[in-house]
């Protein structure tokens, strides 16, 4: 694959973009790592896409989760947090499993940035998902990045490939594309950068509303401020 790591503009001022990378996954045992998944998929906390009404909303995805080490606390006041940390607080400072870990500082020394909180997403079935959203970036280190990236089993066929999407906000007056879509190969980091989450959405559609077994595995990592 193709080193996109000088970056893709996202906007025309280039306040906004995304780089490409490839991490070495053969470090670790996807069955490993696919044995700390919970056992049910979880609700998140997303803002309503109407402007005219952007009541808080809870929407069910279709994977399951964990998030680890620095998780912001959930603010019941405001209900504004990390979009994936819930509100059970459960959660938070819990310890990112030792399998995880070389993929961590993989991440760290690929981007140069070293991160302190993980959310792992595990998709199991085709009609797995994240919908459309924003990741929410009050407390994160001025000037950092986030990144995510892809595990998926040894042998998984092309057309099994999830894919991630990004669009345009309705308040983005400079978007370069209406949509991209990038597919999410085994080892892919993808990194956003500047003010993409300001400017776009993004999201990993189902690929079918089947149960048929099309497992991945992402590890998103950022830096909040201590």
């Amino acid at each position: 694959m193709t080193d996109r790591s000088a970056g893709t503009n996202l906007t025309t001022d280039g306040e906004s973009w995304i780089t490409e990378k490839v991490i070495d996954t053969s470090i670790v045992n996807f069955n490993a790592l696919w044995n700390h998944a919970p056992a049910e998929t979880s609700s998140v906390m997303v803002y309503n896409k109407d402007s005219s009404a952007p009541e808080w909303v809870e929407t069910k995805c279709r994977r399951k989760y964990g998030s680890y080490m620095q998780t912001p606390s959930f603010n019941r006041h405001i209900r504004k947090s990390y979009m994936f940390s819930g509100s059970k607080g459960d959660e938070i400072h819990a310890e990112l499993p030792v399998e995880f870990q070389p993929l961590l500082e993989s991440i760290n020394h690929a981007t140069g940035q070293v991160h302190n909180q993980v959310v792992i997403n595990w998709y199991e079935a085709e009609k797995d998902s994240i919908p459309s959203h924003s990741d929410w970036t009050d407390g994160l280190e001025p000037g950092s990045s986030i990144s995510v990236l892809t595990l998926t089993p040894a042998g998984q066929k092309d057309e099994a490939l999830r894919k991630f999407q990004l669009f345009p906000r309705e308040t983005c007056t400079n978007a370069v594309y209406d949509s991209l879509e990038i597919p999410l190969t085994d080892g892919l980091l993808l990194t956003m950068h500047g003010k993409t989450q300001d400017t776009y959405r993004h999201g990993v559609p189902k690929l079918s509303d089947s149960d048929a077994p099309c497992r991945r595995i992402s590890m998103t990592v950022r830096r909040y401020r201590a």
